[in-house]
């Protein structure tokens, strides 16, 4: 009689956790578009009020663009030549290491020593010459007419863009708290529900869990 009972009560059972994963999936469904278009105000807002600010950053880097513009080739001779140069002494390196190889193994002699230290030496020279080229190059760039002014102007410029990247999220940030704690607690309804169904149950909720979060706000939904 008792087996007879379950056996008539099972389908109600089911039906119900059957719905109780619906109004979940509705609800869940509902809160992820909701955080979406929260994010997208975030962010229009963001670009609303940093656009201005932008548009004048990017002026301001096309001038010291072109300041720096005629020292391009020098510049680029100068990595070059640092290429070259450690090019080179790679070489040399390896031509002095397969000598010694050859005629000692790899046991060191104070000749191979003295080698490689003036190998090093010749290096080290070359690199400190080239770093003084480059910092004289960097010199004249700065005292370009104008260049010291706009490069603070651009200074200021991030300022306040990084300001608005911190401003406009915490206008937002009691409706963005809210939404946070509506999808902590349908976290925890989540794994509730899942311990009422068998493993394939599970990966069809997890699904359509994860269809949610793919695409939150269905196509043509109303705000």
């Amino acid at each position: 009689m008792r087996h007879a009972a379950a056996l008539f009560l099972l389908p109600f059972l089911c039906a119900a956790c059957g719905q109780e994963q619906t109004r979940w999936l509705a609800g869940y469904q509902h809160t992820q578009c909701a955080y979406a278009r929260l994010q997208d105000q975030i962010k229009q807002a963001q670009a609303r009020a940093t656009a201005p600010a932008q548009a004048h950053r990017r002026q301001l880097a096309a001038q010291l663009a072109a300041q720096a513009a005629p020292y391009g080739p020098e510049l680029a001779a100068l990595r070059a030549d640092s290429s070259n140069q450690q090019r080179r002494y790679q070489q040399a390196y390896r031509q002095l290491t397969d000598r010694q190889s050859e005629q000692y193994g790899h046991v060191s002699t104070p000749g191979y020593e003295q080698a490689l230290a003036r190998l090093a030496q010749a290096r080290d020279r070359t690199r400190h010459q080239q770093q003084a080229r480059r910092q004289a190059l960097h010199r004249r760039l700065l005292q370009a007419p104008g260049r010291d002014a706009l490069r603070r102007e651009v200074a200021a410029l991030d300022r306040r863009l990084r300001a608005a990247a911190r401003d406009v999220p915490a206008r937002y940030r009691h409706p963005f708290d809210s939404l946070q704690h509506v999808l902590t607690r349908q976290g925890l309804e989540y794994q509730a529900l899942r311990q009422h169904l068998d493993t394939a149950q599970q990966t069809a909720l997890a699904t359509q869990r994860d269809r949610i979060r793919a695409a939150p706000c269905p196509a043509g939904a109303s705000d």
